[in-house]
């Protein structure tokens, strides 16, 4: 007898969290999801979606970050699982193809975007004519260097590939580490390789005739050259790179147990984090002989909304996009994040990046090769570019690349 009681209080209670439920929907309250997938601004966006909630009661924004995330969205999209809203990079085949096939909301002269630089938009603008994204930030990658370091054993910045080589020789000299590599979190390689195939060679019209059946990357010597330079700088490198981490790399270099990080401005805030104190810059990476000097460019953090028939959402997301592309906000980001902003009238105030960041409004840059890619090659790339460093297999590397680069079979 005395059960009946129990069980009338319980269901009372899961029927007064079903009410309570309803009613919070009921009130206008509209839940988005926001899919962000670049690590080192997690923190900043909690305060930021703070802000936000705070002035919108109406909206609540819950940011969800996950490990290898290229491919957890991958796997989303394939199930038709649309983030409400989310972060990408218009340089990725996987957001082009993506993005052609309908999964992203059209942006193309939407008010949404009419804070962002135009010649910006311009340069992400798919073939169709349509623009899917809204960018926030820029980057650009290259050689973070231990200012102090530098400074104490007397140690000047190298202008071209031998004075770089060189400089390794001599820090490895005196017994101490010139760079540290995060091998171990495989899109660190790619992204060296995405590097070297515009700065070492014209990767683009190599690309395109990959892809045509023009060419074969096997047969490319210049390519050649680039994956032996890659395995040749290991030897400047911690033992056992492959079991350092992105995480665990710029911890050594932001604690002083490198004098170099070859990496992206994208690391500025984890470094900061790592070391509030630490003394460093940058310099680009110098090109072969033969080569000019140059820097690459992209969008570094770009806001994608899901192509959702759920109006309310839709209209929450491009709510919260417009928030954080205000010039106060978009500010209030470039200044944590360190990299140039997307976003008009918004100052650029990074000593750290500025020889870089310099050299890309000078135009000596060139952009983010990967959009060439065939679909699903950034993937491949970040794999393909992890073997090498395994192996030393220059000869599969090769091969590998005329997947990436979209060989017809």
């Amino acid at each position: 007898m005395r059960k009946i009681p129990v069980l009338l209080c319980l269901f009372l209670m899961l029927a007064s969290g079903l009410w309570a439920a309803g009613t919070a929907e009921d009130s206008g309250t509209v839940t988005i999801e926001f899919f962000q997938q670049k690590r080192e601004v997690v923190d900043l966006f909690d305060e930021l979606i703070a802000d936000f909630e705070a002035k919108n009661p109406g909206i609540k924004v819950e940011q969800v970050h996950v490990a290898d995330s290229g491919q957890v969205l991958m796997s989303r999209l394939a199930s038709n699982d649309v983030p409400d809203l989310l972060t990408h990079w218009p340089n990725n085949t996987d957001y082009i193809t993506a993005s052609l096939e309908g999964y992203f909301l059209d942006l193309t002269d939407s008010p949404v975007a009419e804070n962002a630089i135009q010649n910006i938009i311009e340069s992400i603008t798919l073939e169709n004519g349509k623009n899917y994204c809204v960018p926030v930030s820029i980057n650009t990658q290259g050689i973070f260097y231990n200012k102090a370091l530098f400074e104490e054993y007397g140690l000047e910045i190298p202008k071209t590939w031998d004075e770089f080589v060189a400089l390794c020789r001599e820090i490895k000299g005196m017994g101490k580490l010139p760079l540290i590599f995060p091998d171990g979190t495989a899109w660190t390689l790619s992204q060296q390789l995405r590097m070297l195939l515009a700065l070492d060679l014209d990767g683009y019209s190599l690309i395109r005739d990959v892809k045509a059946g023009k060419a074969d990357a096997r047969d490319n010597q210049d390519l050649r050259a680039m994956a032996e330079k890659l395995l040749f700088l290991r030897q400047f490198g911690q033992k056992n790179s492959l079991g350092t981490s992105y995480e665990q790399a710029t911890f050594e270099f932001a604690t002083g147990k490198s004098f170099m990080f070859w990496q992206g401005i994208w690391a500025i805030p984890s470094i900061n984090k790592a070391n509030p104190d630490l003394s460093y810059s940058m310099f680009p990476l110098p090109a072969k002989a033969g080569r000019e000097t140059r820097v690459e460019y992209g969008v570094d953090l770009g806001l994608v909304i899901g192509n959702k028939k759920d109006a309310a959402k839709v209209e929450a997301a491009k709510k919260f996009v417009s928030y954080i592309t205000s010039t106060e906000v978009a500010q209030r980001y470039a200044d944590v994040d360190g990299s140039p902003s997307a976003i008009q009238g918004v100052k650029f105030n990074s000593d750290i990046s500025a020889p870089l960041v310099d050299m890309v409004q000078q135009s000596k840059s060139f952009r983010n090769i990967r959009y060439l890619y065939a679909p699903g090659g950034n993937g491949r790339a970040d794999t393909g570019t992890q073997q090498l460093i395994l192996d030393s297999d220059v000869d599969a590397f090769l091969a590998e690349l005329n997947y990436i680069f979209g060989k017809p079979e």
